[in-house]
């Protein structure tokens, strides 16, 4: 008896059970804002691939090559709801770079095009 008592004075004078239920209504209040309220946020994504069409038929049509930046990649900023921008990866990521226009040699700065697959999450920044 003398132990459960110094158990419960000990909670008391240190407040245990307030601080408790403090911590449990902030982490439902946490989970609420999080799932129910879904707040939009903002990200950025980098060393998205781009793919470069019309490649090959540069070699084939005219004997150019792209030289430099063969392999280039780009960084996005994408702005969606928190579980949509959980769904994003490189993946669902899809840039291309048109280089069809191309029938000299010369130095270019060619326009990309990228889109996301996901549903909800759109490109806010390059």
């Amino acid at each position: 008896m003398e132990g459960e008592e110094q158990v419960i004075s000990w909670l008391r004078k240190y407040d245990i059970l307030n601080k408790a239920l403090c911590l449990l209504a902030a982490v439902l209040l946490w989970f609420y804002v999080v799932s129910v309220q879904n707040p939009e946020k903002s990200t950025e994504i980098n060393n998205i691939s781009v793919n470069l069409i019309g490649e090959d038929q540069l070699v084939a049509k005219y004997g150019l090559a792209v030289v430099e930046g063969n392999h280039p990649t780009i960084s996005l900023k994408i702005t969606g709801r928190r579980e949509k921008i959980a769904q994003v990866t490189p993946d669902k990521i899809v840039v291309s770079a048109n280089l069809e226009t191309i029938n000299s040699p010369g130095v270019y700065a060619i326009q990309y095009q990228p889109s996301v697959l996901v549903d909800g999450v759109s490109i806010t920044g390059r």
